[in-house]
């Protein structure tokens, strides 16, 4: 055999393991960020916490999208800067009576931290109980969907407000998507569950725009 014709090299069992083990982790790792960002935003519910910490949801979820494929896992990343680009945009003046009208919901920094515990970590045993039987699905997946899933609802409940009930919907559509390639790999109903955070950026700014409160405020 030539010097040109050198065999090639495949990857050894060890090295097979490493990268798989390297893959694993960056899953749990993404849905560990993907939580905390979602956390964040009912512990500390104010604009300029919710905006980034949704940004960040719609970034680690992409990393959670392992089966399908990248143009969609980059048309989800897009929407998503899209989406907090429009919250972010949204008039100040049509936002600023969010932490001025009063609720009956319990708001006190302890009962969310307790609530956030609480229903994450059953929204995580709940998702490994359905996702789990899946020997093949990554270990992020079932924690990263059930995080998302379960906190995003725990903000929806929390909360009035457009901008606030509007990101915890994201974050369950986000959750929602991330256990759902599991079972379903149409690439045309992927697309559509992905464009429905941009539809629900449009409504939240609309109604932020419109808000009673923030026109008098805009006076």
């Amino acid at each position: 055999m030539g010097a040109g014709c050198a065999p090639r090299r495949s990857l050894g069992p060890s090295r097979r393991v490493s990268v798989t083990t390297a893959g694993s982790v960056a899953g749990v790792l993404a849905a560990l960020v993907a939580g905390g960002a979602c956390a964040a935003g009912v512990l500390v519910p104010r604009r300029q916490v919710v905006i980034p910490a949704l940004f960040v949801q719609f970034v680690c979820a992409a990393v959670l999208f392992s089966s399908l494929p990248w143009a969609l896992v980059i048309a989800y990343a897009v929407v998503g800067g899209c989406a907090c680009g429009i919250l972010a945009t949204t008039p100040i003046s049509a936002n600023s009576a969010e932490d001025s009208r009063q609720t009956d919901v319990p708001s006190g920094m302890s009962f969310r931290l307790v609530a956030v515990l609480l229903v994450g970590l059953a929204s995580v045993a709940l998702a490994r109980g359905v996702l789990g039987s899946n020997a093949t699905l990554a270990p992020g997946v079932p924690v990263g969907a059930g995080l998302l899933v379960g906190l995003g609802l725990l903000q929806v409940g929390l909360s009035e407000e457009p901008l606030r009930v509007g990101s915890g919907l994201m974050a369950m559509i986000g959750g929602f998507e991330i256990g759902y390639t599991t079972v379903e790999s149409a690439v045309a109903l992927h697309g559509l569950i992905i464009g429905v955070p941009l539809l629900i950026a449009l409504i939240v700014a609309y109604l932020l725009v419109l808000s009673p409160a923030g026109s008098d405020t805009a006076r």
